[in-house]
């Protein structure tokens, strides 16, 4: 009888990936801040033939989310542009590279003076619950970068500066005039670097306009007065809306 025994010798890589260097170059700079910010990211892995890459900044927000890399000759090499902000004093991102079997290794950067992502409007919402003869409505907006954030409603031509307060922006608007139904309107906003973005909200039930009396008589020392109100609750009728802005 013979006997054969079969050997196979199997390797386990404990080694993270080495990130050799992290770069960063400026695409655009408008007034002193980079508009667009490449990021080249090189290193050496061993053992297995990708490499999964991922950045985050301080409060956990994912920039590239476990993006793959190929390994050449032991050697990786990856560059992107992300959207990000980061004003004078700086903003921390983390670079993270791990491999196939979950090693990995991290390494921070810190980023000044960019800025290619537009503001945040914070309040998309529907202005119609209750029936009022005005709404006034504080636009409000958030933007960690260049700042000197502009907002505008229904129109490009109505930006004007927004108020300050930190990282947040507000302006607030008046509206007068009626409206029976629905009506959607656009909230532009944008930073100095004109970073634009918009968003839509909903406005409802204004209304200023009296009821119409329609007939009045007198029978037996007792006024008799019929009238008629386009308020959606009284009757179900709805006409064109008009409304006036007015800026506070």
């Amino acid at each position: 009888m013979w006997r054969v025994l079969f050997r196979k010798e199997i390797s386990t890589d404990l080694e993270a990936p080495v990130i050799s260097s992290i770069t960063q170059s400026n695409v655009a700079v408008s007034n002193e801040w980079a508009t667009g910010k490449k990021i080249k990211i090189t290193g050496t892995e061993n053992y297995c033939n990708s490499v999964k890459i991922k950045m985050v900044d301080s409060e956990g927000v994912v920039y590239l989310n476990n993006v793959s890399a190929s390994v050449n000759n032991n050697a990786y090499s990856y560059e992107f542009i992300p959207d990000i902000e980061a004003n004078e004093s700086g903003k921390v991102f983390t670079i993270t590279v791990t491999d196939n079997l979950g090693n990995s290794a991290s390494k921070s950067i810190t980023v000044y003076k960019t800025d290619k992502k537009p503001p945040t409007l914070l309040n998309m919402e529907k202005y119609n619950s209750e029936w009022t003869k005005n709404k006034e409505i504080t636009f409000n907006a958030k933007d960690s970068g260049v700042g000197n954030v502009s907002i505008a409603f229904n129109n490009a031509s109505d930006y004007s500066l927004a108020t300050k307060s930190n990282d947040n922006y507000s302006r607030t608007y008046n509206f007068i005039g009626d409206v029976y139904g629905t009506v959607k309107g656009t909230v532009y906003i944008k930073d100095s670097l004109n970073n634009e973005s918009m968003g839509q909200v909903e406005i409802g039930k204004l209304d200023n306009t009296a009821p119409t009396i329609t007939t009045a008589t007198l029978s037996n020392n007792i006024v008799n007065i019929n009238a008629h109100d386009r308020h959606s609750t009284l009757r179900r009728r709805f006409r064109s809306s008009k409304i006036q802005i007015y800026n506070k």
